[in-house]
Formats: C-alpha cells, structure tokens, sequence
C-alpha cells in the first residue's frame, strides 16, 4: 500500500521480501570517536554524519549526569578519523528546565538545503513524559539557532514518545523519519514537508513496524537514504540481549521489500568493542562504500561510536 503526498509516492508498507545478501563488515579501528569523559561529554551515542563538501561532520548526543543530555560536534576527513574543534556542545538543552526540550536533547537528522542546515532533534523536559522533536538552523554548521516550539509533537498510543532520526528531500519535499515509542513498543513513521518546518504526518503511519522473530517489538531509528528512485532503510531492532541492524527497501513506492535477516549484529562489532548494544544506525553512501555510523556498548565502558562498512562493487 502506498500513500500519495504531493508529488511524490511514500511507501507506507515495507513488506516482509527478502533482498540481496547486503552484509556489513565492521571498521577493524572501532570506535571512531570515544567519550572525552569531561563535563558533558562523558557518554556518547545518536550521531549524525553529514558529508558536506570536502569534509564529513557529525553531530552527536553528549551526555551527562541525571539524564541530561546536548548536541556535541566531530569533523573528519575521511569519515574514519575525528576530531572535536570545540571544548563543549554546540546545542544544548533549555534554558528552562520546565520547557519542552528543557532537559534534554539528543541528535537525530540532518540536512543541507539550499545553504542552511537543518538539525532535527528529539527533546523532553522528563524523561518519562512526552517527548517531541524540535528544529535547529544553521548557516554555517557550529553556531545554531533553535526554534521555540516543536516541529512535531508526540502523539498517542504508538506515538507517546517521538524519537527523530532521519531526514532527506525528493523533489520539493522535506521527508522526516521517527521513531514512535511507547515502551517496550518501537515503530517508525514518517512527516512530510514543503519547507522543512511545518509537518504533517503520513496518514498510514506507522511505516515500518516489527513483524520478524529477531525484531523483538522494536523497529526503532530508521535512517534513510535515496538512490535513483529507491528509498532504502537501515533501522534497529532487539530480541532478548541481542541488538540487530536491518535493512528495507523500497522501489517507485511500488515494490517493499524487507530484509527476513539482518545485516549487522552486536556480535559482529570488532574485536567485540560493541558487544553488549547497538543502536542508533546512521545510513550514508560515498563514492565507493555504504556506511552506518552507530553507537555501541560493550557492558563495561561508556557508550561509544563506530562505523560498520560495506564496499560498492
């Protein structure tokens, strides 16, 4: 089933198709970018990598005691090799703790258009209420501008905390990827918009939901990326203590395929720097390889960031 919005077609059922084997080996270096264990920045995970032009950035969440968490920043080269330009985070949550985002924010999607950037991210004000996701601008990509209000509210039900995760743009419209939590449920859905501000939700949310025994009741932090006319997705999912990445497609909002069996697993992270978790895959395509950032656990460290690979034949 697919949903028209605007001019395009959004692919609102994944299917459940096995695809082509598409296997990811992990980086032999892992993790790429390790907590610097001072002031904010003492457990990272959610980055969002952008390749913009001669170099890569990354946005991540820098987190520090009592759930409190802020926007951190990373450059790099190649991808492969980090640095961090600033002492301290470049968004941070507030400046009332009783406001929407007063707590905490975590990074979740990023794009570049028409020369501004657009950084979506998830904020709440406690951890167990509501959760929403707001918009900060940037024309330079360090020094930001939030907007005071969410661009999409939690919801109900499936929706009861939103998570956001990925953003690109087909044609003249902004497609907001998200997470909808309501514990120990993960679905994803997806927002659509002309100007990257105002969103209206897919009336056949959620689009991806679990349906396979290694998905648990977590189909969670969807990013996405466009090749030609396809859409393809790389998302997380949990059963028992393992934590999976997998992989969905779609092709001219027409055919949905779903990987049956994922494409990376917590067992597979290098020299098993990651063992106990993954989450928060991020989906990029160079030149010569598919990449997912991600953060990673190993049960007895803070939370670090890694990149898993698979090279275009």
């Amino acid at each position: 089933v697919s949903s028209g919005l605007g001019s395009i077609k959004i692919n609102v059922n994944w299917g459940t198709v096995p695809v082509s084997n598409f296997i990811f080996k992990d980086y032999a270096s892992n993790p790429i970018l390790i907590p610097l264990d001072t002031g904010w920045d003492m457990n990272i995970r959610h980055p969002v990598v952008i390749h913009d032009g001669s170099k890569y950035r990354m946005y991540y969440t820098s987190l520090t005691y009592g759930a409190r968490a802020a926007v951190g920043y990373a450059e790099s080269q190649n991808g492969f090799d980090w640095s961090r330009p600033f002492d301290h985070p470049l968004i941070y949550p507030g400046p009332d703790p009783n406001l929407w985002d007063g707590q905490c924010i975590t990074a979740g999607a990023i794009i570049k258009s028409n020369g501004v950037y657009y950084l979506y991210y998830t904020g709440f004000s406690s951890q167990n209420g509501a959760w929403h996701i707001g918009l900060a601008t940037s024309t330079d990509g360090t020094n930001w501008t939030k907007r005071e209000e969410p661009v999409l509210r939690s919801g109900s039900g499936w929706e009861f905390q939103v998570i956001a995760s990925s953003v690109v743009k087909k044609g003249n419209q902004f497609l907001l990827y998200y997470t909808g939590r309501s514990y120990p449920q993960y679905k994803i859905g997806v927002a659509t918009s002309e100007n990257g501000v105002d969103f209206q939700r897919n009336p056949a949310n959620p689009i991806l939901s679990p349906t396979l025994g290694w998905e648990g009741s977590m189909n969670s932090t969807g990013s996405v990326i466009i090749e030609g006319d396809s859409l393809k997705m790389v998302y997380s999912a949990r059963q028992g203590n393992n934590t999976y990445f997998g992989m969905a497609k779609s092709v001219n909002g027409k055919k949905k395929k779903k990987n049956s069996t994922p494409v990376f697993d917590n067992l597979s992270t290098s020299a098993g720097w990651a063992k106990s978790s993954i989450d928060y895959p991020v989906f990029i395509k160079t030149d010569s390889q598919y990449r997912i950032y991600y953060g990673g656990y190993n049960g007895n460290q803070w939370t670090r960031i890694g990149v898993t690979i698979k090279n275009i034949n």
